[in-house]
């Protein structure tokens, strides 16, 4: 018996997007035109302010969206083991998370930029 097999590029749906910086890693995003852009952290490393060591964060310890531009993280998602390292770099995580979203929604090879100070 035959079984047909598909297989599509879901890129306009859903994508990896890495940042670089204190909060370095890869994470998964996923939205739809117009509408709340769902991120979820795939491979993240929030690193000490020395950027000598750090914690690493899966899909299961960090989970956040984007909607007209505001970031939101549910605290309650969030392990209590590593709540107090995310709640050091609150300000700096919400606006990776909307850095990501755009790149998210500026499409596949994107490079959104913040200048540190800004």
């Amino acid at each position: 018996m035959s079984e047909t097999i598909r297989a599509f590029d879901m890129s306009k749906y859903q994508r990896i997007i890495a940042t670089e910086g204190r909060i370095r890693g890869s994470f998964h995003v996923r939205g739809s035109d117009p509408g709340t852009i769902w991120i979820t952290a795939h491979d993240v490393v929030i690193y000490d302010e020395a950027r000598f060591s750090g914690r690493v964060y899966g899909s299961k310890d960090l989970r956040g969206s984007v909607e007209n531009g505001v970031a939101t993280i549910s605290k309650r998602s969030i392990p209590d083991s590593l709540l107090p390292d995310v709640e050091e770099v609150w300000d700096l995580m919400l606006r990776t998370l909307v850095l990501v979203a755009q790149a998210f929604t500026e499409g596949i090879g994107s490079l959104v930029v913040e200048e540190a100070g800004s």
